[in-house]
């Protein structure tokens, strides 16, 4: 606290140049007011469902495909990436599935 005190000699120090200071002068008080803060926030929205995550996900997929195949990036074919896929977690699961 004596590092904090140096900083705020005149009392008048904002939040937000503390802020600063706790980041990269005091790591203690700065997981003490991260921790306060994630406590003590309150949720303005309910949590988002499943298919919402799904759904951006999936969007942000999409423009990074587009966005990659506009600039010249070579795409490769998933179904060829889906059939070793497939080979593999078979192979993985074989070790359980022939215990029978």
């Amino acid at each position: 606290m004596t590092q904090l005190r140096s900083l705020d000699r005149d009392n008048n120090l904002s939040w937000h140049a503390l802020s600063g200071a706790l980041t990269t002068q005091i790591p203690d008080a700065k997981n003490y007011r991260d921790k306060v803060v994630a406590h003590t926030a309150v949720l303005e929205r309910p949590p988002p469902f499943v298919d919402e995550l799904r759904n951006y996900a999936m969007g942000t997929a999409d423009l990074l495909a587009r966005l990659a195949r506009g600039t010249g990036v070579v795409g490769l074919d998933l179904g060829a990436q889906m059939a070793a896929y497939d080979e593999s977690a078979k192979a993985f699961w074989s070790v359980w599935r022939d215990r029978k």
